[in-house]
């Protein structure tokens, strides 16, 4: 049932190195990293990765710039920082809330991300702690799911999405508030 509509194969294709670079992922595949020793899997600077599934023990470190677009990454590293990223990473199409082009991060761990995080459409599911900083100006249809704290900074500017945001993975949980 979570299977996406923009992958063309259940094949896995395994990813060599460690770095993402422009044209180590290729659209409509499902790709596969194990990293020994607590390894880092960087997704470089400026690169836009775009309709791919990407399944992980590392964790995850995103490039200054770097983008995801209809993509799901799964990592099963319990590290507090299990995914990370400087200024500017973009989580999603900026297509004022249109279906499609978000993102999925899912992290056994938590998330740190510095400032300027843009997220449109997508959501962001941790085991742990989600962080993010100042200048998060473009958060426009966002789900944080977190097993620890979810916690921002200031100067930010959050926006309500009608729409655009089928592709969120769903889960029957039962919340209880005292």
């Amino acid at each position: 049932p979570y299977f996406k509509p923009y992958l063309t194969s259940d094949a896995t294709w395994n990813i060599g190195p460690q770095r993402i670079a422009a044209t180590t992922i290729q659209p409509g595949r499902i790709y596969t990293k194990t990293c020994g020793g607590g390894g880092t899997l960087t997704i470089d600077s400026g690169v836009t990765v775009r309709k791919a599934v990407i399944i992980t023990n590392c964790r995850v470190a995103f490039g200054q710039g770097a983008a995801l677009e209809d993509v799901v990454i799964l990592t099963t590293n319990t590290d507090k920082r299990s995914f990370s990223g400087p200024n500017g990473v973009r989580l999603g199409v900026n297509d004022n809330c249109a279906p499609g082009g978000g993102a999925q991060l899912v992290s056994y761990g938590g998330m740190d991300f510095a400032s300027g995080l843009e997220v449109y459409g997508s959501q962001l599911i941790a085991g742990g702690d989600i962080a993010f900083s100042a200048s998060s100006s473009g958060i426009q249809g966002a789900s944080f799911v977190a097993g620890g704290t979810i916690s921002g900074t200031s100067n930010m500017t959050m926006g309500f999405c009608n729409r655009g945001m089928e592709a969120n993975l769903l889960s029957a949980y039962f919340q209880m508030v005292l």
